[in-house]
């Protein structure tokens, strides 16, 4: 927990809340109004797990960037991210994505670089905003025809 509390500390200055773009000052602000938090940075934080349960109440997360830690697996359900509009985990150990990516369906920017992927979920295709699709480096044998 006081790693978690430190990594908070360290993003204050990126959290950023309603059409003021007003900037959360201090930790607390930032608890006390997760679902004003819109854009959460937590790259080369070491994290080995997916923040499932601090992100769930994140619910207004438009950009959220998780590159650069050690998580090797995605939740099942990531409705909760529906309103997000860049999601990067680039440089993790991810080896498969869930097949609930296909929910997010605002999504426009997924970069999943420099992972173990083997292969995608239909449902990543599903996704009508996306723009860009980054998954270099990874261990993709091939793509599904249904594509």
């Amino acid at each position: 927990m006081i790693r978690l509390v430190g990594l908070f500390l360290l993003l204050l200055q990126v959290f950023m809340c309603n059409a003021q773009d007003s900037v959360f000052t201090s930790l607390d602000q930032a608890l006390l109004s997760p679902d004003k938090v819109k854009i959460l940075i937590l790259k080369k934080e070491r994290l080995t797990t997916f923040p499932d349960s601090a992100l769930r109440t994140m619910t207004n997360l438009i950009k959220l960037d998780l590159s650069h830690n050690r998580i090797d697996q995605l939740p099942e359900d990531l409705f909760f991210l529906n309103k997000l509009k860049e999601f990067n985990l680039t440089s993790n150990r991810l080896m498969t994505l869930p097949a609930s990516i296909g929910t997010m369906t605002h999504l426009e920017v997924l970069n999943c670089s420099s992972n173990d992927l083997s292969q995608l979920p239909i449902s990543l295709f599903e996704l009508k905003q996306i723009k860009q699709l980054i998954l270099y480096a990874n261990s993709l044998e091939t793509i599904s025809e249904k594509i």
